[in-house]
């Protein structure tokens, strides 16, 4: 008996927008974009008050419930630019030995937070290094070190943290006016402001935007080559980018405002040298990307 051969079904093309480049509901360019499961293109902020109303595609009337469901979900992951990719590098920490560290860094959430050794009342978080074979645990300030800076193995050191497990940190300093105490107090007083703002709008606190705003504000710091006076400036420069972008509405509705952001600074910060801030970051490190 001859066997039958199973028909395949051959996979129909996603349908492409009318106009390529433009979001079908505000007829506009795309800045963020939002790609569904049907095939179709949307900017972010467009699709998701859609789906507030609609369940549907707004062109094939494709479901896209699940849409609603993960709305707050959109925190979870945002690459942004570190500048070109290492290759050939060996990097020591403690008795391992890692490749290309950098890369293996980049856009990371941490695994777990706890108090600072030397504070208390100061959470910070901890994020593991990890290949398919070995996996260390370093501290947020030792992956800021590696990222942005120059490394100086000696100065790394180990800890005891509560679990138990090696902890490395390193006593490098990160500038001749900011070393890994006032690091804490920064990634203290970020973590502080958004707990407060997603508990006064009863959105999703999710970790990745504290982590976000530490690596806008860090990689400003270093680039810009500020001094400890705008050190604030840049913290709510990066503020203000990482809730445009997942929380447009806080703006759009005057909830988080500019005066009220430099107030947080009891006035220190200028409204000048915020703007630069803020369109700086935008423009050199921000990638108009959002993964869902």
């Amino acid at each position: 008996m001859k066997k039958r051969k199973a028909k395949r079904k051959k996979k129909a093309k996603p349908p492409e927008n009318r106009e390529r480049g433009r979001c079908g509901i505000c007829i506009e360019r795309f800045s963020y974009p939002k790609k569904l499961p049907c095939g179709h293109t949307f900017h972010l902020k467009c699709i998701l008050k859609w789906v507030e109303i609609n369940s549907t595609c707004p062109e094939c009337r494709g479901k896209v419930i699940h849409l609603r469901h993960s709305q707050t979900g959109l925190c979870k992951e945002m690459h942004y630019y570190w500048g070109h990719s290492e290759t050939k590098v060996r990097s020591y920490i403690g008795d391992f030995c890692f490749h290309n560290v950098k890369n293996l860094l980049r856009n990371t959430l941490p695994c777990y937070w706890e108090n600072a050794p030397d504070n208390d009342e100061i959470y910070v978080p901890v994020y593991k290094l990890k290949t398919r074979r070995k996996w260390i645990l370093i501290s947020q300030y030792l992956r800021q070190i590696i990222l942005l800076k120059k490394i100086h193995m000696d100065k790394i050191f180990y800890e005891i943290d509560v679990n138990g497990l090696k902890r490395y940190c390193t006593t490098q300093r990160f500038s001749k006016q900011l070393n890994k105490e006032h690091f804490n107090i920064i990634v203290s007083w970020i973590t502080e402001v958004f707990h407060f703002w997603c508990d006064y709008l009863k959105i999703r606190y999710y970790k990745s935007i504290n982590n976000i705003c530490v690596d806008l504000a860090m990689r400003t710091i270093r680039d810009k080559k500020l001094s400890a006076e705008k050190y604030q400036t840049a913290i709510i420069s990066a503020m203000y980018n990482v809730m445009k972008i997942y929380f447009p509405f806080t703006l759009e509705q005057n909830i988080i405002t500019k005066d009220y952001l430099l107030e947080l600074t009891n006035w220190s910060s200028k409204l000048k040298t915020f703007e630069d801030l803020r369109g700086w970051q935008i423009s050199n490190i921000i990638e108009p990307e959002i993964t869902v």
